[in-house]
């Protein structure tokens, strides 16, 4: 390994293990001091121009998503930039580490999405196991070829706690994500923030449960639920600009 690049990964934050293959995401660490984040656009005109400039140019843009701790007054702790050839990458608000990018898949009808690390190397693939239940699954780039093992299933429930009067205008379906680990034991949920004006999605950490890894594999699973029923359009500009890039 260059001298150069030994720079830029000790820069980002970034550990290469000795055997040169990447098995982690890097900077997840805070997400164990967390409970409940918030992911939300920065601007909405931002979005709305955004996807009008695309339309009318075909030019790449970006879109701006705050993740704040809701339970330390809102504060913004990572920020996601959308990117619309790329995916979405995030960092951390205050040292800049990159933590992963979020990325669509081109040709895969059971692969809806993967978490890469920050070098480029792919750690999670998420499948679909049909319409309604989802594994979030080491690549296998990442396990050294052996059989990738699942770290999280995601089951999507409907009509939870939510009227579908207030449900109406947050998200176009009443649901929750619940995540749970290999054992069945709930870690988490994602389920949208009841607010009248704004698509808002709750990401939610049971105390004590899920490693660093696991909350960094949960927070971008919330964020691919953002594009595919936060925002479908966004989904859309998304996914075709990396077909044509």
């Amino acid at each position: 390994m260059s001298s150069i690049f030994q720079l830029f990964q000790r820069f980002a934050g970034i550990l290469v293990p000795k055997s040169g293959i990447l098995t982690e995401l890097p900077n997840c660490e805070l997400l164990c001091n967390m409970e409940v984040l918030s992911i939300k656009l920065e601007s909405d005109k931002q979005r709305v121009a955004a996807i009008m400039r695309n339309a009318m140019t075909k030019e790449v843009v970006s879109i701006n998503f705050l993740i704040r701790d809701e339970k330390s007054e809102k504060r913004t702790v990572m920020r996601a930039e959308l990117t619309s050839n790329q995916g979405i990458c995030i960092k951390q608000q205050d040292s800049g580490q990159d933590v992963m990018k979020v990325t669509l898949p081109n040709h895969s009808p059971n692969l809806i999405g993967e978490f890469v690390h920050p070098s480029g190397a792919t750690i999670y693939k998420v499948h679909s196991d049909g319409a309604q239940s989802y594994r979030v699954q080491r690549a296998a780039s990442a396990v050294g070829g052996a059989l990738p093992p699942y770290i999280l299933r995601i089951e999507k429930e409907f009509g939870w706690i939510y009227s579908p009067v207030k449900m109406m205008s947050v998200i176009g379906s009443s649901c929750v994500y619940r995540f749970k680990d290999c054992d069945g034991r709930v870690l988490g949920y994602v389920r949208p923030k009841l607010v009248m004006r704004k698509n808002t999605l709750i990401l939610k950490f049971m105390p004590d449960r899920g490693s660093a890894q696991v909350r960094g594999a949960m927070l971008g699973a919330a964020l691919l639920f953002v594009l595919h029923e936060a925002y479908p359009e966004v989904g859309n500009l998304l996914q075709e600009g990396m077909q044509s890039s």
